[in-house]
């Protein structure tokens, strides 16, 4: 009303007022609420109003008649597979941190969330720094960032060798193996067990 937009099903004429609420909630670690959906009879056009606003970043939604929650609290709740990708998340935070692992470098943003060869370029170029993943701003970006972290099959094959060769000599009591003329030691190994759960992390996803 104060903002003087005209009512549209899509809310895009307020949508540069709603992105500012999200990022003043957002900047001063606040719960914030969409507003209310009027024609409380019209599940249809709740849920849509709720996906949206769940979307953009929104903790909840504003209700005005009971009829209402169900619909946004389907909407809002987490799903399943969300769920089921937090516990896993959390459980391999925590066992990488009791091992002294806990902390992870991740790249900034690339905006131009539409432009895969661009995000590409940097992702490769973060990787080849040293950086282990990226922050997204869309799902869009998902494939290509993992793509470009995940480790590749010849990553992955050296990695399971030389764990397997260091186990071997480990086993018969030495500390050093080799594999295709290298040595490999206890620091090539954490490396390698690394290299395996990353890989095994992103194929988790199944994106």
């Amino acid at each position: 009303k104060e903002l003087g937009s005209r009512f549209r099903a899509d809310r895009l004429p307020m949508m540069a007022g709603l992105g500012h609420c999200l990022l003043a909630a957002k900047a001063t670690d606040c719960v914030i609420v969409d507003g209310v959906y009027n024609a409380f009879k019209d599940a249809d056009g709740l849920r849509a109003e709720c996906e949206q606003g769940r979307d953009m970043g929104f903790d909840g939604k504003t209700l005005i008649h009971p009829a209402q929650v169900d619909v946004t609290n389907e909407a809002f709740a987490p799903s399943d597979a969300e769920m089921d990708l937090a516990r896993r998340q959390i459980a391999a935070f925590e066992e990488a941190e009791a091992s002294g692992q806990g902390v992870a470098v991740v790249d900034g943003v690339y905006n131009a969330f539409k432009d895969d060869e661009g995000l590409a370029v940097e992702c490769a170029q973060g990787r080849d720094m040293g950086f282990d993943g990226k922050t997204l701003i869309h799902p869009a970006q998902v494939a290509v960032t993992n793509a470009a972290y995940a480790p590749s099959e010849q990553e992955v094959d050296l990695a399971r060798r030389q764990i397997a060769a260091f186990e071997d000599v480990e086993a018969s009591g030495q500390g050093v193996a080799v594999v295709d003329g290298r040595i490999v030691e206890n620091l090539h190994v954490e490396t390698a067990r690394k290299t395996l759960a990353k890989a095994e992390a992103i194929a988790a996803l199944g994106v």
